[in-house]
């Protein structure tokens, strides 16, 4: 489920999207495979699921979704930028699209076994794997390039979130990790509950 100030998206293990503005619900039903992840762009609705399929819904018109096949893997996280969207792969790949799917790049093996969340700020991208990495990558132009490299979970990083000043982590180690996200320095860790 995810939320955002005017829309509440849901994904169901039957491929169904249901969205609802807070007036109106939408069941948006075009996908054959689960829902793993969603995105609100704008208009549009963005789907990610375990076939590799990205999907772009507008819930406001009778026109079909634009499908296409994103990754040979399930799509695990998807995240916005200014001019796309930018889809992270089962297979540890990364790729960056249009707004209306079009492919800018990919960054192949951008994480061993998976990237499981992004996060985008304005002049970066992050991401998160079941490697236990989090990488920093930098936009040049319209591309992005690896900047560093940081670590400190040992296990699958689940998600990410991003503040003014700080990154926090949380993983599979059961740590949540709080990053100086200006220096990528001394990270606070608290430890697993006793």
């Amino acid at each position: 489920m995810m939320h955002s100030l005017n829309k509440l998206l849901s994904g169901n293990e039957d491929g169904a999207v249901i969205a609802t503005d807070f007036e109106q619900e939408w069941t948006l039903a075009e996908q054959t495979s689960p829902v793993i992840c969603l995105v609100d762009y704008t208009d549009l609705i963005v789907s990610g699921n375990q076939a590799g399929r990205i999907t772009l819904y507008n819930p406001k018109n009778n026109n079909p979704p634009n499908s296409f096949q994103a990754h040979a893997n399930a799509v695990l996280c998807l995240e916005k930028y200014s001019c796309g969207l930018i889809s992270g792969c089962a297979d540890g790949c990364i790729r960056v699209w249009t707004n209306t799917g079009n492919l800018i790049q990919t960054i192949g093996n951008a994480h061993k076994d998976g990237v499981l969340c992004l996060c985008v700020d304005q002049d970066m991208v992050l991401s998160a794997g079941a490697d236990g990495v989090i990488k920093v990558w930098v936009w040049n132009m319209s591309h992005l390039e690896h900047s560093a490299t940081m670590s400190e979970h040992v296990g699958p990083i689940w998600c990410m979130q991003k503040s003014l000043c700080q990154l926090r982590t949380a993983g599979l180690d059961e740590k949540i990790i709080t990053w100086d996200f200006e220096a990528f320095q001394s990270p606070t860790v608290v430890p697993p509950a006793a």
